[in-house]
């Protein structure tokens, strides 16, 4: 079970506070335990963004680029998805974001307006 970075018990503590509050909610159908409940999830999960930030913070304030620990972050947490699967080399990544380049970025054969209201009265 995973606390993104907060202490065990804490989470513990307010999932197990959430869960009861809407158990009650359900139960007895009151508007206002319904409307706390709805609260209490939103803080819950605002607090644990904030803890996943702070954690991830820290880590990126650890790294250094001595230690080579920069550089072995940058290959674990960016790979580059392709579509045969995961470029992991540099050849492949380069090859992969120039075919890429080529497929989005095609010149434009005739670029004058009077094409361009050709094509549009032609509909």
């Amino acid at each position: 079970m995973t606390t993104h970075g907060l202490p065990y018990r804490l989470a513990f503590r307010m999932r197990s506070l959430k869960n009861w509050l809407r158990r009650q909610s359900q139960n007895t159908r009151y508007p206002a335990l319904r409307a706390d409940v709805n609260c209490l999830q939103r803080s819950v999960a605002r607090r644990l963004i904030e803890g996943r930030h702070d954690q991830w913070s820290a880590t990126v304030e650890s790294l250094d680029s001595e230690d080579q620990s920069l550089w072995r972050m940058t290959k674990l947490h960016l790979p580059l998805v392709i579509l045969g699967g995961i470029a992991l080399s540099d050849s492949e990544k380069v090859e992969a974001l120039a075919d890429s380049l080529e497929t989005h970025f095609q010149p434009v054969p005739d670029p004058s307006v009077s094409h361009l209201l050709r094509w549009f009265t032609s509909r």
